[in-house]
């Protein structure tokens, strides 16, 4: 009898060490739900992650969410719920990815555990996987941009501030692939010009520098005579022409041979473009209207005004010199805000975009295959218009607030952008659209 009674406590014992080594054995109440992500796809537009939960301690789920955040420096700090899903899902994929350098992922779970006093809830979190996304930048919105004359998958940059500094992108490399800075930013003019092959950059005290197009490397340098300072040039054959103090000047770069083009003609433009048949068309600031005027300057001494414009008074607002974009045989170009497409034959007005859409506009670019594309101001938008008919053809969706569509030599596009809107109401030397510190990035499709 004493044997079976020791027998029994013996037993008893035993039973309750393992009842509490199974006990200890288990996950706390805090650790009953486990979330481990067990792939995560990214691609150039969306990202797909899936995961594996487990449930222990008989837990219910009552809360699943993804959560995407980033660190950007040019978005902002942020962290989002992108989705709250059934709790028995496994799997999500994000369509609407952030055009940001680094977004990160993560799954989160709140959830509850019964136990014998009270209910228990509980928060826990998978690891963050990142999405990294190379993307191209530059400082501030460019002053200038133009295509390259002979690669139509490159573009020239132009930004001034206290230095010039051009930048070559390359949109099949998706890189800037050339750099140069000219000390003495606001002693420079503002606008890349090109012959057709090389590209000028010009200095206030007459300093033209000629850039191979590749990469930037000065091949000559010209130093046109200035009586008070080089406000704007052009360049038309082999001659650059110029305005200084209100003359309108040319210097031959092949025998140094300078002059007036027209002894007796004064002026003070701000833009000036070669055209066809000896053809020159100028901008003309006389305070406070900008005029278009149209000449044929076969003949030096005997200038012929074809056309002349008052923009102020026939299209109701300034036309802005810095943001104009031509058609590849010049024959219209285009201008920001409003979309008025002007004839270079007598400068007349074409169309005006915004009475077609309502919406206002920064740059525009024609592609080589009937289109024309504008960047509308404020929206995540680039309107794709027919080149004859000027009648809208497509809406393409940005991610970025649009400035400048690029576009390939295939008809690929790309868009330089702003995280944050860009706004734009009036021409006053580049108001409140060139003079801040705005970094810019390259959105790719």
């Amino acid at each position: 009898m004493k044997f079976y009674s020791t027998f029994i406590i013996t037993v008893f014992t035993f039973f309750i060490i393992f009842s509490c080594d199974s006990s200890d054995d288990g996950p706390a109440l805090e650790d009953s739900v486990s979330i481990v992500i067990t792939s995560f796809q990214p691609s150039k537009n969306k990202v797909e992650i899936t995961w594996d939960l487990k449930r222990f301690n008989g837990a219910i789920v009552n809360d699943l969410n993804v959560i995407r955040s980033s660190n950007d420096e040019d978005a902002g700090s942020r962290q989002e719920i992108i989705a709250n899903l059934p709790s028995n899902e496994t799997k999500f994929v994000d369509t609407d990815v952030p055009y940001l350098e680094d977004v990160n992922y993560s799954i989160v779970a709140r959830y509850f555990v019964e136990n014998q006093d009270d209910i228990e809830y509980f928060d826990t979190q998978s690891e963050e996987e990142t999405y990294e996304r190379e993307i191209t930048k530059i400082s501030r919105i460019p002053n200038h941009i133009i295509q390259d004359p002979v690669d139509p998958d490159n573009y020239h940059f132009l930004i001034r501030s206290a230095n010039i500094d051009l930048h070559k992108y390359n949109m099949s490399s998706g890189k800037i692939e050339a750099n140069k800075v000219f000390s003495g930013g606001y002693n420079h003019y503002d606008k890349i010009m090109t012959d057709g092959n090389a590209l000028f950059v010009g200095s206030k005290q007459g300093v033209i520098y000629k850039l191979n197009r590749f990469d930037y490397t000065e091949t000559d340098s010209y130093s046109v005579p200035v009586k008070d300072e080089l406000e704007s040039f052009s360049i038309r054959s082999s001659e650059i022409h110029y305005n200084d103090n209100e003359h309108w000047k040319y210097y031959n770069m092949t025998d140094q041979a300078s002059g007036h083009v027209n002894d007796y003609f004064a002026t003070n433009f701000a833009y000036s473009l070669d055209l066809p048949n000896d053809n020159m068309l100028i901008i003309r600031y006389n305070y406070p209207s900008y005029f278009g005027a149209l000449y044929n300057i076969s003949t030096f001494n005997s200038l012929d005004l074809l056309h002349i414009t008052n923009f102020d008074t026939n299209f109701s607002s300034p036309l802005d010199k810095g943001i104009l974009h031509f058609k590849a045989d010049k024959s219209q170009f285009v201008s920001t805000i409003f979309g008025r497409v002007i004839s270079t034959d007598d400068l007349s007005l074409v169309t005006e975009l915004k009475d077609k859409t309502g919406k206002d506009y920064l740059y525009f670019n024609y592609d080589n295959n009937g289109k024309l594309y504008g960047a509308v101001q404020n929206e995540k938008l680039i309107h794709v218009f027919d080149d004859q008919t000027y009648e809208l053809m497509d809406t393409i969706e940005t991610k970025l607030y649009p400035i400048f569509p690029f576009i390939s030599g295939n008809g690929e596009i790309q868009s330089l952008g702003r995280y944050s809107r860009v706004g734009y109401w009036r021409y006053h030397d580049g108001f409140n659209l060139f003079s801040a510190h705005l970094n810019c990035a390259i959105e790719t499709f």
